[in-house]
């Protein structure tokens, strides 16, 4: 597996966006979400919810993925399981997260999209993140 995190994100708006139309494409489908919305116009909101509680941040989440190697596969729950493995080695587990699955690439994947605020208002240790995250 090969992880992909992109620079942390000041907003979630652009992010929602991309996947929610890969949704209404056929191309992702949404495999979990913690973050008590149902309807997904109203995450981005439950995602700035939790970002409120520290009001100076300006790294509010991350967008990651996690990819396969070409003709692996794992199904939707393995997928959701191994992202929920990698969201805990990150320190992310107190944190709302969406997972999509692709289907736009010869490999399979997946996306992660959460905040750096966790659900108690504590920040996100950014210290070697992305030595973390290897």
């Amino acid at each position: 597996m090969i992880a992909k995190i992109d620079s942390p994100l000041n907003s979630f708006k652009s992010v929602l966006d991309y996947h929610e139309n890969k949704v209404n494409e056929g191309k992702a489908t949404l495999l979990y979400n913690n973050t008590g919305e149902e309807n997904s116009r109203n995450f981005i909101f439950a995602l700035e919810d939790v970002c409120k509680q520290k009001p100076g941040v300006r790294n509010k989440g991350f967008h990651i993925s996690l990819n396969l190697p070409h003709n692996e596969n794992l199904s939707g729950n393995k997928f959701v399981e191994l992202a929920q493995d990698y969201i805990q080695g990150m320190g992310l587990e107190n944190c709302p997260y969406l997972i999509y699955k692709h289907s736009d690439k010869e490999h399979n994947h997946i996306h992660i999209i959460t905040t750096t605020i966790d659900n108690f208002g504590e920040k996100f240790n950014f210290d070697f993140y992305k030595l973390r995250s290897q």
